[in-house]
């Protein structure tokens, strides 16, 4: 059985606008997995507080400290902006930091997602052993991909994948101390925004390979960075992997093809222990953010894909909730994700809350879109897929001329 993670802490992390990362996104989450019976077929963890220690793996003292100092009172606003500057005097990339609060419970619903990550690792990990899931979902917020070393941003107080990726490395070299090919993890971040905090932590890292996609539009979408030519530093280069998107509108074929082309095959040479998923969902079609096409049936598609395609990691992957902000939308997407995880095929939800529903099936997201725009778009992702690849054949020898 595939294992989930939720905690009801989380929807105590709340600010003042319920447009974007809110609680209402994970309610409507374990609603449709109510509904449709996912969640009887999984096993579910509320998780555990992370430490102090399990923070600083990835995040500087002064950070943890500037976060521990918000403090509330009964009679005071209960949440406040990380980041509020004067709009007349701030950069565009100021204000964009500016959405990022913290309320009351704040650091427990962090601690508690990133404990649940940390959890999560240990189940991929020694899962296939002990006879427990292989795979998990963790179903936690604040979000974290946006969150550096010394920052807090982007609706992310903290980086929980980033702290799961060093956690799992650190338990690898425990349980392989002889054999460092092992302790290598792979980050996918699907999200429509750039994991800029994410590729910080590991930028100098051969251990961690971040692979990001997302829209980029030559800098005009935030975060503004994931570039094609940020490609890790020092002993990490060549293991930073930027797949940027400069056209909207890109949709499950597209997804698929870089999955195919760029993704499986790094993750194969490179050969990870676990594959860990920043999973955004602001990637689906309707999203109020994002401003691409991908359905829940393509989700369930490039989840399906990266378990079957990267054979040496039997299975053990785990998605971390990031963005997604159409709450039914986002819902349907999880829906998907957890299907692929559980084994089974895809059904739409609808026909999963109600057998008798009509399936409709499409292909393709693109479908009912102007075939001169479908067209453009995917000429965009394969001008992306391989400009990709030149780049980075000095380091993958899968991109080079046979």
């Amino acid at each position: 059985m595939t294992t989930i993670w939720y905690n009801p802490i989380c929807l105590q992390h709340r600010g003042e606008d319920p447009r974007f990362e809110c609680p209402e996104r994970l309610e409507a989450i374990i609603s449709h997995l109510e509904a449709s019976s996912l969640i009887k077929k999984c096993v579910v963890r509320a998780g555990h507080a992370a430490t102090d220690d399990d923070i600083l793996l990835c995040h500087s003292s002064e950070h943890l400290s500037r976060i521990n100092s918000h403090q509330f009172s009964k009679d005071a606003p209960q949440f406040e902006y990380i980041n509020r500057v004067n709009p007349v005097e701030a950069t565009k990339e100021q204000l964009s930091k500016d959405s990022t609060y913290i309320s009351q419970h704040s650091m427990e619903a962090s601690r508690v997602s990133i404990g649940s990550c940390l959890e999560g690792v240990d189940m991929v990990l020694h899962g296939l052993r002990d006879g427990n899931s292989p795979n998990g979902f963790v179903l936690c917020r604040p979000p974290g991909h946006h969150s550096e070393t010394n920052s807090a941003q982007g609706f992310c107080l903290f980086n929980n994948i980033a702290i799961a990726a060093q956690y799992a490395v650190n338990q690898l070299k425990q349980l392989f101390p002889d054999n460092p090919l092992k302790h290598r993890v792979l980050v996918f971040d699907w999200d429509v925004h750039h994991g800029n905090g994410t590729e910080e932590i590991f930028y100098h890292s051969p251990e961690v390979c971040y692979v990001s996609t997302h829209l980029f539009g030559d800098k005009r979408f935030y975060p503004y960075t994931g570039a094609i030519e940020s490609i890790g530093s020092d002993i990490g280069r060549g293991y930073n992997v930027n797949i940027p998107f400069q056209t909207v509108n890109v949709g499950d074929s597209d997804f698929l093809r870089v999955i195919d082309e760029i993704i499986v095959p790094i993750a194969n040479e490179f050969a990870p222990s676990v594959v860990l998923v920043s999973a955004g969902f602001d990637i689906m079609e309707g999203d109020s953010v994002g401003r691409l096409l991908v359905s829940p049936k393509g989700l369930h598609a490039m989840t399906s894909r990266l378990l079957t395609g990267i054979p040496c990691i039997q299975g053990r992957l785990l998605c971390v909730l990031e963005g997604g902000y159409s709450h039914n939308i986002l819902a349907e997407g999880v829906c998907g994700v957890l299907q692929a995880l559980l084994g089974d095929p895809f059904v739409p939800y609808d026909v999963l809350v109600n057998p008798d529903e009509e399936q409709v099936d499409l292909d393709d997201s693109l479908i009912g879109i102007n075939p001169n725009v479908a067209k453009r778009v995917r000429a965009s992702v394969d001008e992306t897929i391989q400009k990709v690849k030149t780049h980075l054949s000095p380091y993958w020898s899968c991109f080079r001329d046979k």
